[in-house]
């Protein structure tokens, strides 16, 4: 897994506060099924442990909300969510159905919709946030929207990207691996954005599917169970490939005749998995800029020229498009470390 930064820091979260709210360490690891970190050479959690982790916590603790909040939240209540969404006919108005739920059984957290123009996004607030000291919630929660959304509707919603109030746990590119759109730091409130057109889509879900969704057996960011995304991940790969090479992307009917589509079929496939060509390709450009940035010594000369950029302000533009930031700003911030 790319992200093993944020999985590793998300299990650590779920521990500590296990242990904080007075559950043995090592009951966690033996009812999680996973052996603790002193007995094996890996000193980290992958995504498949932070899955058993996550579900064997909450047990253990009672609460769904892992002991983050005031009151806590039942067991069962996400599921019991996940059944009220599948009777909605649009997602709009499941995530209606659903943020009612959440507004009913607790005061904890606040799930809100908006939409501004072309874009939709939901809105996370949490009325004591100093609970949620290592943010936890502030970033499990976008990410479990943006999934839950997707399977609903069977399509892979493309993310026009996250905001969160707080300063990166771990290296931004971490986030910009793990979360399938770009993420932003220091902003007012969580906030995850998206295309406002996906709110109409129908529900496909029934609520006989939902233990199927609910039993995650590995917490793979940026995919969505029952979601087929095989055109995009292929695509994706080839033009990776292609794009390392030599510092250029095939053409859309070029990559089609490969594929053996039409260019239009291509499209159309790719706006069914929720992503087009030009989101793959920025998100291609993206991931080999900010890697390069990490590195110290790399200039931003040969950055510009390796992103496939004409000139450096054009690099510039893209980054802080990305992040938020400027490329000095950008690695400067890279050397950030927070207490996890």
């Amino acid at each position: 897994m790319a992200v093993s930064q944020l999985a590793n820091r998300f299990a650590q979260v779920l521990i500590h506060t296990a242990t904080a709210h007075g559950i043995d360490v090592n009951t966690i690891h033996k009812a999680s099924g996973i052996a603790p970190l002193a007995q094996r050479s890996q000193q980290s959690y992958s995504a498949t442990e932070l899955a058993q982790l996550s579900r064997h916590v909450k047990l253990m603790m009672r609460d769904e909300f892992c002991g983050l909040t005031q009151s806590g939240c039942k067991l069962g209540s996400f599921e019991l969510m996940l059944d009220l969404a599948t009777s909605g006919a649009t997602l709009a108005d499941s995530l209606s159905k659903a943020f009612r739920f959440y507004g009913i059984l607790s005061n904890d957290i606040d799930f809100s919709l908006h939409s501004n123009g072309n874009s939709a996004y939901i809105e996370v607030q949490l009325s004591a946030p100093e609970l949620d000291r290592y943010n936890f919630l502030n970033e499990w929660w976008p990410f479990v929207w943006w999934g839950i959304s997707s399977w609903l509707i069977g399509e892979n919603i493309r993310c026009l990207g996250f905001e969160f109030p707080h300063a990166p746990a771990v290296a931004i590119e971490e986030y910009d691996e793990a979360f399938p759109g770009t993420c932003k730091f220091e902003q007012p409130s969580t906030r995850f954005y998206f295309d406002k057109r996906f709110l109409e889509k129908p529900v496909i879900r029934k609520a006989s599917d939902v233990a199927d969704f609910v039993i995650v057996r590995s917490l793979d960011f940026g995919i969505v169970p029952g979601v087929n995304n095989q055109l995009k991940q292929r695509l994706l790969n080839r033009l990776k490939n292609t794009f390392q090479d030599s510092r250029q992307f095939l053409a859309m009917e070029d990559i089609a005749r490969e594929f053996c589509l039409s260019s239009q079929t291509l499209r159309r496939r790719l706006e069914e998995e929720g992503t087009s060509y030009r989101q793959i390709k920025e998100d291609i450009r993206r991931e080999v800029v900010l890697k390069l940035l990490k590195i110290p010594h790399t200039s931003i000369a040969e950055i510009t020229q390796r992103g496939g950029f004409s000139d450096a302000s054009a690099l510039a533009r893209a980054v802080k498009g990305w992040t938020g930031l400027y490329p000095k700003q950008y690695r400067e911030l890279l050397g950030h470390e927070n207490l996890h």
